[in-house]
Formats: C-alpha cells, structure tokens, sequence
C-alpha cells in the first residue's frame, strides 16, 4: 500500500461495535512523515496492540506488539528522532 499524506491518518470503532463491543476493535492508521507509517489494531479485552510497521521507501511490513502508552508515545512524539527511536526500540523487542 503506497503511503498517504498526514491527513489519511485515523483512529476508528466501527459503529456496530458500540452494540457489540466484545467483538469489536479500535484500529488506526498514522503516517509519520520520512519515518513511515503505522496501522495498528486493539481489542477491548487485550492489554497489548498489535501494530503493523512500514518504514518510508520500502516495500515490506515489519509487525510488532506494545502496550497503548508506547503507541501513544510514538503517534505523539514531538520530534521524528523520538518516534524513529521508540520505534526501533519496539522492533527489536518484537526480535528477540
């Protein structure tokens, strides 16, 4: 999938799941500008997303696993060095 701008980032709950929300998920997409971009995925009853990585110019998906906070940390991250580095550090957790 090619990378989007800024603006295609997003963080959804499909509306049947307010009636359903045993099945739901809240996913997202964020694009972090010459870094790459990031599609995760969270159900209710789990502690840990799952997140799925593509660096800026590549082809192929690197998939890691982290809690909310980091995620949070790296979507927020005011500088691209520390969302660069939050997530290396998520990667090689997700090697070893």
């Amino acid at each position: 999938m090619a990378e989007g701008p800024e603006e295609d980032s997003y963080i959804d709950l499909p509306a049947w799941a307010t009636r359903y929300p045993r099945w739901g998920a809240v996913h997202g997409r964020h694009h972090i500008p010459t870094v790459g971009t990031l599609f995760h995925r969270k159900r209710w009853y789990s502690a840990k997303v799952r997140v799925r990585f593509q660096s800026a110019g590549q082809t192929c998906w690197q998939t890691f696993t982290t809690d909310s906070r980091t995620l949070m940390e790296i979507i927020t991250a005011r500088t691209l060095a520390e969302a660069r580095t939050l997530i290396s550090l998520c990667l090689t957790d997700a090697d070893s």
